[in-house]
């Protein structure tokens, strides 16, 4: 349920190319992408084969994304994290990310790194991330890595409060 709106909500792992994972990427689309007058390209589509697809979704519908992958032994990466601009301020993301870390966390990470554009550092700030490296520019934005050690902080991996699942194959 999503906190002050009375919502369901189910967050899940979805694959590569299913029916969810197409309305994820349309979001990534619209809301990492669009404003900056940007599309993804063939390549990145290729790379999401090898990553894990997190979605929150509402009336069957995909309101939030972020991808998950295992960089080394311990390290894993989340990436094209996206909220739909309505469903902001709601709890949706903090929600999402704590699933994001699970997920990371049942891959074998001891860590999930990020790299985060720096007007939302807050948001990762209050999940318990800390802020590491310098700051670099990604498509024209500036970012700062963040990062969190899984099982403490606020991502507290395993924290059930909306249903979770796995896409059937």
């Amino acid at each position: 349920m999503v906190p002050g709106t009375g919502a369901e909500f189910a967050i899940r792992a979805v694959e590569f190319g299913g029916p969810s994972y197409e309305k994820a990427w349309r979001l990534r689309e619209e809301v990492l992408r669009k404003p900056l007058g940007l599309r993804f390209d063939l390549k990145t589509r290729e790379s999401d084969r090898r990553k894990q697809h997190c979605v929150v979704e509402f009336d069957e519908e995909v309101i939030a994304t972020a991808t998950v992958w295992m960089l080394e032994e311990g390290a894993a990466k989340a990436g094209s994290v996206a909220v739909n601009e309505e469903w902001r301020g709601k709890g949706v993301g903090s929600e999402l990310m704590n699933f994001a870390a699970r997920v990371a966390s049942d891959l074998g990470a001891d860590n999930l790194l990020l790299d985060a554009r720096v007007g939302v550092l807050g948001f990762y700030r209050k999940l318990g991330f800390r802020v590491i490296g310098k700051e670099f520019e990604k498509v024209g934005i500036p970012h700062r890595r963040v990062e969190i050690s899984l099982g403490i902080g606020a991502a507290k991996p395993g924290a059930e409060t909306a249903k979770s699942s796995r896409e059937p194959a």
